[in-house]
């Protein structure tokens, strides 16, 4: 039961920092992540180039895990 709780929590953390990236960022993290999109993909989607969008989702996945550790969440891995 705890790792239960201990999930939900993460994934509570996960989606309210994602709502605070710009939404382009937020855009292309969903694309890669949750619809397992390629760069290619993702790029063709939004109209820009195959490494803007790593170079955005590179930007937002360092947003997010400097938020993660201003909160100094443990993840315990």
């Amino acid at each position: 039961m705890e790792i239960a709780i201990y999930l939900d929590e993460m994934r509570s953390l996960l989606r309210e920092s994602l709502e605070t990236l710009p939404e382009r960022e937020q855009t292309v993290v969903n694309l890669k992540y949750f619809q397992k999109k390629t760069s290619e993909q993702i790029a063709g989607q939004m109209g820009i180039t195959a490494g803007n969008a790593r170079t955005i989702l590179t930007r937002a996945l360092k947003k997010l895990a400097k938020i993660i550790n201003d909160n100094h969440i443990n993840w315990g891995w």
